[in-house]
């Protein structure tokens, strides 16, 4: 019955431990699918206009 209690303190130290110590992401821009960011999108309609493709 130890163990297990050892093992049931382990795992919730460690969960704790990587709640506070993960890597951060930067506070800029979210990360969006490719599909979803207008910028992209953009892009790939300027990509198009300037090879002459009809779509």
């Amino acid at each position: 019955m130890q163990y297990v209690m050892a093992a049931i303190g382990m795992t919730a130290l460690t969960a704790l431990l990587w709640r506070m110590l993960r890597p951060q992401r930067p506070a800029g821009r979210p990360v969006r699918a490719p599909d979803d960011d207008p910028d992209f999108l953009a892009s790939l309609n300027r990509n198009r206009q300037q090879r002459g493709d009809e779509g």
